[in-house]
């Protein structure tokens, strides 16, 4: 009369994002921590109703699922590329873009300079509010 719910880390979360760590929570009681290192959690539980919490730094999700006699569900823990990762990308491009000028045209133009900067301008941290997100797979047999 039990079932088991299985949290995991993504093949790209293990591979990309490897300072991040995130603490896992059944109603309210905390069962462990997935990072880069431990990629998995398991818990095995009776049938019922849960409230399960991934949290990393201030940031969590709360999700609520209903486990049944012998089901295993698959919580399984997403990354998003970070704004920091993100900033840094388009700097480069940025940084390439006004070398490109000067080599192509030997000299650099202030109006050309500027053109590259404006995603930095447009794309600002407010979009970049979640860090993760989860996805739930069920399977009916354990």
């Amino acid at each position: 009369m039990v079932g088991k719910i299985n949290f995991r880390l993504s093949k790209s979360g293990q591979t990309l994002f490897k300072s991040k760590s995130y603490l896992v929570r059944i109603n309210g009681d905390l069962i462990g921590k997935i990072d880069s290192v431990g990629k998995t959690l398991s818990a095995d539980l009776p049938m019922g109703k849960y409230s399960i919490e991934v949290c990393e730094n201030d940031f969590f999700i709360r999700k609520d699922i209903v486990l049944a006699i012998g089901q295993l569900q698959t919580v399984t823990i997403n990354p998003s590329l970070t704004y920091p990762f993100f900033r840094g990308f388009l700097i480069g491009i940025a940084i390439v873009t006004i070398v490109i000028q000067f080599i192509i045209l030997d000299k650099i133009s202030i109006p050309l300079m500027f053109i590259p900067l404006i995603p930095l301008l447009v794309f600002r941290k407010k979009n970049y509010g979640e860090s993760f997100a989860l996805t739930i797979e069920k399977l009916n047999k354990l």
